[in-house]
C-alpha cells in the first residue's frame, strides 16, 4: 500500500503570511464554524489538520484584507470580529518556579492575560473602527469607561484610544520586567490593577454602547495552541 504523506509536515499555517492565509483558504459548501454562536467551541485535530489555518482565516487580519474597501461593512456581514492569538507568544513557562508560590503565579499570570486581551482588543478596534464617526467622536468617553474597568487606574484618562493602548503596553512591560528579574531574586514591584475578567469581558460592551453600527457584531477570541499553557 502506498504511504500517504502529510503535506503540512514542513509547511504549517504558522509559517504563512496573513495574505497567504486568505489566498490558500478553500471555502466549503457548509459552514465549519458558527461564528455567530455565543457558546465556546473547542477545535480539535492532529498536526496539519488545519486548526491554525481555520482560526487565522477567521481572524480580523483576514477580515481586514478581504474587506479592505469597507471593513466595518464586512464585519457587519460576518457578524463578528475575530481576535486571534497564539498561546505560545505568552511564554507561560516564565510564570512558574523562581522560589515563588504557584498561587501567586496564577494571580500574576491572570493579570498579564487580562492586559494581553485588552491590548489585542484595543489594537484591533483602532484599525477596524477608524472610519466610524461614532467611534472617533467618542474616544474619550470610551477610554473613560475602559479605565473604570480597572480597580485602580493610576493615569490621567486618555483622550485617544492610541494613548490608552500605550498604557496597556506599558503595564505589560512592567509585569515582564518584574517577572524576568524574579529569576535573579528581585521582588515583584508592580500592582495588580484589575480583577480577572473585567477587561477580557468588559471592553467589548463599551464599544457596542457608543457605536450602534456594531450592535450586532460579536467579539470572539480565537485562542490557538492552548496546549502550550501550563496547568
Amino acid at each position: 500500500m502506498r504511504e500517504l504523506n502529510n503535506p503540512f509536515d514542513l509547511t504549517a499555517a504558522t509559517h504563512l503570511t496573513d495574505d497567504q492565509i486568505l489566498r490558500y483558504w478553500v471555502n466549503f459548501p457548509n459552514k465549519i464554524v458558527n461564528t455567530r454562536s455565543p457558546r465556546p467551541l473547542l477545535i480539535l485535530g492532529g498536526k496539519g489538520s488545519g486548526k491554525t489555518h481555520l482560526m487565522r482565516h477567521l481572524s480580523f487580519q483576514s477580515q481586514q484584507r478581504e474587506y479592505k474597501g469597507d471593513v466595518v461593512k464586512g464585519l457587519q456581514k460576518d457578524g463578528y470580529i475575530g481576535l486571534y492569538f497564539r498561546c505560545g507568544g505568552l511564554n507561560a513557562f516564565r510564570f512558574q518556579g523562581k522560589s515563588t508560590d504557584q498561587e501567586k503565579w496564577k494571580i500574576i499570570y491572570t493579570y498579564f492575560m487580562e492586559l494581553w486581551f485588552g491590548e489585542l482588543m484595543l489594537q484591533s478596534a483602532i484599525i477596524a473602527f477608524s472610519t466610524l464617526h461614532s467611534f472617533t467622536q467618542n474616544q474619550h468617553a470610551i477610554c473613560n469607561d475602559i479605565s473604570r474597568l480597572f480597580d485602580k487606574f493610576p493615569f490621567p484618562v486618555p483622550e485617544k484610544m492610541d494613548d490608552l493602548l500605550q498604557i496597556f503596553r506599558q503595564l505589560q512591560k512592567e509585569v515582564n520586567v518584574s517577572v524576568n528579574n524574579r529569576a535573579i531574586g528581585k521582588e515583584f514591584d508592580f500592582e495588580i490593577l484589575v480583577t480577572a475578567g473585567n477587561l477580557s469581558l468588559g471592553i467589548a460592551p463599551i464599544f457596542l454602547k457608543y457605536c450602534t453600527e456594531l450592535s450586532k457584531i460579536k467579539f470572539i477570541y480565537l485562542i490557538d495552541e492552548l496546549e502550550n499553557l501550563t496547568d
